[in-house]
């Protein structure tokens, strides 16, 4: 799995509040992934300028985010436009050898 399994675990959605805890993160991936929110469903995340550091048991990965809008263009055809950049960070802790 993606999230470690315990109640440390913390999940922050553009926007939105710190989710704590292993069920209250992966249920909201879940609402996300099963809602009907069109723009959720159509556009892309592409990460870029990623970078990667790790100490001991410990990794942090950061990254810029460029969502992108489908499009399409006279004369051009299917496209796609940024419509928003974010920044992410992700925390990783080895447990058990695994990351």
């Amino acid at each position: 799995g993606v999230w470690l399994k315990c109640e440390t675990v913390q999940c922050v959605h553009p926007g939105q509040p710190p989710l704590v805890g292993y069920k209250a993160v992966v249920e909201s991936w879940k609402n996300l992934f099963d809602s009907d929110i069109k723009s959720f469903k159509t556009n892309t995340m592409e990460p870029s300028n990623i970078k990667l550091s790790v100490k001991g048991c410990t990794a942090w990965l950061t990254c810029d985010e460029e969502v992108y809008s489908p499009k399409f263009v006279r004369g051009v055809g299917k496209t796609k436009e940024l419509v928003k950049k974010m920044m992410a960070t992700n925390i990783f802790r080895k447990v058990d050898g695994k990351w």
